[in-house]
């Protein structure tokens, strides 16, 4: 699961589906707060912003991304910024 989120291949609900486990779970399991023994290192939650705090840069490089024709998908900027999907979703639209 932490590999699947941190590439930026899925989100927190669909691993719940598809595992059959809460939204919570999938959560606590990708934290770290679940599931410690495992060797793939937890996703790090910023002190702010949600699970990553985004830069003025990171916030720049978002619009430029988005402002192509076609617009990149929101997981290929996440994934070449190092951050979150939704981060990068929210950013947009709170951007644009």
């Amino acid at each position: 699961m932490r590999r699947d989120y941190r590439a930026g291949r899925t989100t927190m609900g669909l691993l719940a589906k598809g595992h059959g486990v809460s939204g919570g779970a999938v959560r606590a399991a990708v934290l770290g707060i679940t599931w410690r023994h495992i060797s793939v290192r937890p996703i790090q939650r910023a002190n702010v912003g949600g699970w990553t705090v985004l830069t003025a840069m990171d916030e720049a490089e978002i619009v430029r991304h988005r402002s192509l024709t076609p617009p990149e998908p929101y997981r290929e900027i996440a994934q070449d910024l190092g951050h979150d999907v939704a981060t990068v979703c929210r950013a947009w639209h709170r951007l644009r």
